[in-house]
């Protein structure tokens, strides 16, 4: 498991936790919700394979992944925070590899010559301005061929028989943007993308604690889910 890392591995959570708010760096320094994605990186990609990463954040994956040894990551986001972040990781030598561009994701892809092997959108589509009916045809058009485009949605099926729950417990969460299922699937179909895997998000959920236990125990769902598309 990624949790059982080097207490020296810290490091990266102390710059974080005093460079972004408390419940931002609390979000990012939760390294449980990463087993999924890191795990879907290693199972598709090898250490050489060139891996960008839009909408990273606070560089976490990009860390967790250089120390797997991958040494080709190119980290995209449009937030001057997380710039500033970067070269403080820089500074540090906690990031070695990856390069960062600060730009928004659509605006970076449109730009890029680079092509990639694997891209990344992890925690990241359901924030307003980014829409995977948007996203999907520029990935496609940055990836290489038999590349593979990770992302997570969501699931606007979960959403709807629980909703109750989140507009008590978590109302900011309603203005997230959710998807169904079988609108990613022919969006994905239209640009020539293969599904490989769709994989639940059960590492992560806005929700307390108690809470979470009890529906999960009860209804064993995920309101996120991962998929994995192979560019044909």
């Amino acid at each position: 498991m990624i949790s059982s890392m080097p207490v020296s591995d810290t490091e990266i959570f102390n710059i974080i936790r005093l460079n972004l708010p408390q419940s931002e760096s609390n979000f990012y320094c939760n390294l449980a919700r990463l087993d999924t994605v890191v795990n879907l990186i290693r199972k598709y990609s090898d250490q050489h394979a060139g891996v960008l990463d839009l909408g990273c954040g606070s560089f976490v994956l990009d860390y967790l992944l250089e120390n797997k040894g991958y040494r080709q990551i190119v980290a995209v986001d449009r937030e001057q925070a997380f710039q500033d972040l970067y070269f403080r990781l820089r500074r540090k030598k906690v990031l070695n590899y990856t390069r960062f561009y600060r730009s928004h994701v659509t605006r970076y892809i449109q730009s890029a010559r680079d092509r990639a092997d694997l891209v990344l959108l992890n925690d990241a589509s359901f924030f307003s301005g980014l829409t995977l009916t948007a996203i999907i045809p520029k990935v496609s058009r940055i990836l290489r061929d038999g590349g593979y485009f990770i992302f997570d949605i969501w699931s606007r099926e979960f959403y709807t028989r629980f909703q109750s729950v989140y507009h008590f417990l978590f109302p900011r969460y309603i203005q997230y943007r959710r998807y169904g299922i079988e609108e990613i699937k022919q969006l994905l179909d239209r640009e020539r993308f293969i599904i490989e895997e769709t994989t639940p998000h059960f590492s992560y959920k806005p929700l307390l604690e108690e809470a979470q236990k009890l529906i999960w125990s009860l209804f064993h769902e995920s309101n996120t889910l991962y998929f994995v598309a192979r560019k044909a």
